[in-house]
């Protein structure tokens, strides 16, 4: 199961790789955001983080 997981996985990121959603990092051996996706993803967890704290219904 975990081989198949870990397969698979690594076949998503490829294919976000290869249609420049993430970079390779220079030594080659991991993935990373692209600085504009990087931004988003950032304010958007920004946001949901503050909403729980303020609800105090935590899901994240």
């Amino acid at each position: 199961m975990a081989k198949i997981f870990q397969h698979r996985l690594s076949d998503y990121l490829e294919s976000l790789h290869l249609r420049m959603l993430l970079e390779k990092t220079a030594n080659q051996e991991c993935f990373t955001l692209q600085p504009v996706l990087m931004e988003y993803v950032t304010e958007k967890l920004i946001v949901a983080v503050t909403q729980e704290l303020i609800t105090g219904d935590f899901n994240l």
